[in-house]
């Protein structure tokens, strides 16, 4: 659980972060603060069901 936690965090700080370099990168308006808080809660989503028992299946697995 705790591995599952530390991938929810990196999610919840990296998206927004990739957000606003994207928009940046495009010339466009700074998102809102909507789409921010939008963006950290599907980065923790994404790291905590989908990128930590991925890991944890790949390290598992035997050659």
């Amino acid at each position: 659980m705790k591995n599952r936690m530390l991938w929810g965090l990196v999610g919840l700080l990296i998206y927004p972060i990739v957000w606003i370099l994207m928009i940046l990168l495009l010339g466009g308006d700074l998102p809102k603060w909507s789409v921010l808080t939008g963006s950290s809660i599907g980065g923790f989503l994404c790291g905590f069901f989908i990128v930590a028992p991925s890991i944890r299946k790949g390290r598992n697995r035997k050659i």
